[in-house]
């Protein structure tokens, strides 16, 4: 995946940019407050549908301005696609190529991890984060995998609120979380052997030249 072109506008401080990419390496450079990081929020805003900055992606939009609009051009393997988000204070629109899209086919042309001062913090202290985002890793490699964890977390609300109550209903949500949750320990433990082999090639061995070793 390449982004070829990226057209913002009312996102923050940015009332309106647009600008071509390298498919290499980019570097974002300018003074304190000048929208650096606004930049890098619109990127995955578009690509997730919400800031990692704010959990009300309406206070994304630029002060005294309506509506948030978000372009970007992708490239994978030699076909292009134009992503467009755009929102306002009630409504969302994603279209790919100007047609609505599924979500596994969006979320399969702009993949985007990000590390900000504050997440490394989190995977440091909290095992929590640490698990979120091996979970964000797999979904990109298997797009059917955010539908075995959106299960597994609506089963566990729902048996969390059966224990809640002095019911004599038959349990009916713990098999099922077990069997969610298991598929879920699968899925992490042969991601992790993935990236474990990566680490024991030769070729990131003689680059690095150190020994690296995940354990979940």
């Amino acid at each position: 995946m390449v982004i070829k072109k990226i057209k913002i506008g009312n996102f923050r401080n940015i009332e309106s940019a647009e600008f071509k990419v390298s498919p290499k390496l980019n570097f974002f450079v300018g003074n304190n407050a000048q929208g650096k990081t606004n930049l890098v929020e619109a990127i995955y805003t578009a690509a997730f549908l919400k800031s990692f900055r704010t959990q009300n992606i309406e206070e994304t939009i630029k002060e005294n301005s309506s509506r948030a609009t978000i372009e970007i051009e992708v490239n994978n393997q030699s076909v292009n696609n134009i992503i467009n988000c755009s929102y306002d204070k009630k409504n969302k629109i994603l279209t790919i190529d100007k047609k609505k899209p599924e979500y596994n086919k969006y979320y399969s042309l702009l993949n985007v991890v990000i590390f900000y001062p504050e997440e490394v913090n989190y995977l440091s202290n909290y095992p929590l984060f640490r698990r979120n985002l091996l979970d964000r890793s797999i979904f990109y490699s298997n797009f059917d995998y955010i539908y075995v964890y959106k299960k597994y977390v609506r089963c566990l609300k729902q048996r969390n609120s059966y224990l809640k109550k002095d019911s004599r209903d038959v349990d009916c949500w713990t098999d099922q979380l077990i069997a969610y949750g298991s598929e879920i320990v699968k899925e992490r433990l042969l991601y992790i052997e993935k990236i474990n082999n990566y680490f024991n090639s030769f070729n990131f061995k003689k680059i690095n030249g150190e020994n690296y070793y995940l354990n979940y």
